[in-house]
């Protein structure tokens, strides 16, 4: 039915209203007709809690970008549901945002005192390994222990590919899945043991 201006609206799915509690989180939501739980939660658990032997508890989960990113597809969404809100997508903005959430990472290191550090995704492998370029940040995504200094500090750190890409079905050739699950979880697996982890 028409609202109070003459607008009709047709039902809209998958548009972002909130930030998550928490990243990654396996929260329950009710998306207006049945309940579901986050999926990158179940994707972190399945992919790399699980195979390394970590438990979620005994880990400091955090995100670089701490705002939602909103995709050009998220904003067509809020266009069709006569909102004029968000004014423009944001993920073309990840790295400058990265940038300024690094002040943050280094209080969340500060307090975590980690005895290693997991990043999820070349993007933030690079920015914080100070590499550019999409191959190169690439090669980063192996599995094997590395250094990562940030302020002035040095902490050992593992750089993963993202759960959207690993848990991905193998398509178009991608490789990610595989080497995940045959190569990079094996490197990361000894890179731990010798770390004394978990």
């Amino acid at each position: 039915t028409p609202d109070v201006n003459g607008h009709t609206f047709l039902p809209e799915r998958d548009v972002p209203t909130e930030n998550l509690l928490e990243p990654f989180s396996t929260e329950r939501y009710f998306d207006g007709s049945s309940v579901r739980i986050v999926k990158s939660g179940l994707e972190l658990e399945k992919a790399y809690l699980e195979p390394l032997d970590l438990k979620r508890e005994d880990c400091w989960i955090t995100n670089l970008v701490k705002v939602f990113l909103f995709k050009p597809g998220h904003i067509e969404k809020y266009r069709r549901l006569g909102c004029e809100w968000p004014e423009f997508e944001t993920r073309s903005r990840f790295e400058e945002y990265a940038a300024e959430g690094k002040e943050w990472l280094v209080r969340e290191l500060k307090i975590a005192r980690p005895k290693v550090v997991i990043t999820l995704g070349a993007e933030v492998a690079g920015i914080l390994q100070g590499v550019r370029g999409r191959n190169r940040r690439n090669i980063l995504l192996n599995g094997d222990v590395k250094e990562l200094k940030i302020d002035g500090r040095i902490y050992p750190a593992i750089h993963f590919a993202h759960p959207g890409i690993v848990m991905r079905r193998r398509q178009g050739g991608s490789p990610w899945s595989q080497l995940h699950a045959v190569e990079h979880i094996t490197l990361a697996r000894k890179g731990l043991r010798e770390l004394g982890v978990p």
